[in-house]
């Protein structure tokens, strides 16, 4: 067996899962999980880091610490997932005698209906964006094609075929890339966008220069166009 501490082996894990050709999200997200499981056992027990005196109750004892704080099932299914995984790269590399986590049976996720605009709100937040084309365009993509907001916000308007209506989307879901087709409407947003853009860029408007949009200014520019769309939905039903 390899002698090694449970810190070296999670780091060892995550090089393993860079190597692999995981994403950057991927990533933080098994670490993340696996990190919050080691600081529970490390407040529990002794001997937290020796990566071969994990067992079984460990892991049980953590999924139920997790439904004592309403953590919901879908959560705890994937932090096993995550955990599972960890002990499994540790036995494969002899760092671990066993995997703990392989009979562990996890919570039944529960079952809920999916959250979704109704008809008249999705047309309010369009209505209080179109003044801005910038806002108007990203929205109608995002609302039209179901882009998550991560592929979303790394769009540059070369990823963007007008003529053929499509968008381009780099390193999405499994690092692959995939063509989205686009309708009229969001097309001509997009394009209204873009012209503006290069208007600005012409101008030397330096806050502009045809790259992505980056999360924080995203969820900014969803978070800021709801409140207006609630405000005047809000008001108009009185």
């Amino acid at each position: 067996m390899l002698q090694m501490t449970t810190t070296e082996s999670l780091e060892l894990f995550k090089k393993s899962l860079l190597g692999n050709n995981y994403s950057k999200n991927s990533i933080r997200a098994y670490t993340d999980d696996i990190r919050q499981f080691i600081k529970w056992v490390q407040e529990n027990r002794v001997d937290w880091d020796h990566p071969d005196r994990f067992s079984k109750i460990d892991i049980v004892e953590f999924l139920n610490f997790l439904a004592g704080q309403k953590t919901t099932g879908t959560t705890r299914v994937r932090k096993l997932a995550a955990i599972r995984k960890f002990f499994k790269f540790l036995k494969e590399n002899n760092i671990a005698a066993n995997n703990p986590a392989e009979t562990v049976v996890g919570p039944i996720r529960e079952e809920k209906d999916p959250e979704v605009l109704y008809k008249n709100e999705y047309k309010a937040l369009l209505y209080e964006a179109q003044e801005n084309l910038r806002d108007y365009a990203i929205l109608m993509t995002f609302l039209q094609t179901g882009l998550r907001v991560g592929e979303l916000v790394s769009l540059n308007l070369d990823d963007i075929d007008l003529e053929n209506k499509l968008l381009i989307v780099r390193q999405g879901k499994g690092r692959r890339d995939r063509t989205i087709p686009i309708e009229e409407q969001a097309a001509g947003a997009q394009a209204e966008g873009d012209r503006k853009t290069q208007q600005q860029k012409n101008n030397q408007a330096p806050e502009h220069d045809g790259g992505n949009v980056g999360s924080e200014k995203f969820h900014g520019c969803l978070r800021d166009q709801a409140a207006l769309a609630l405000a005047a939905f809000s008001s108009a039903s009185f």
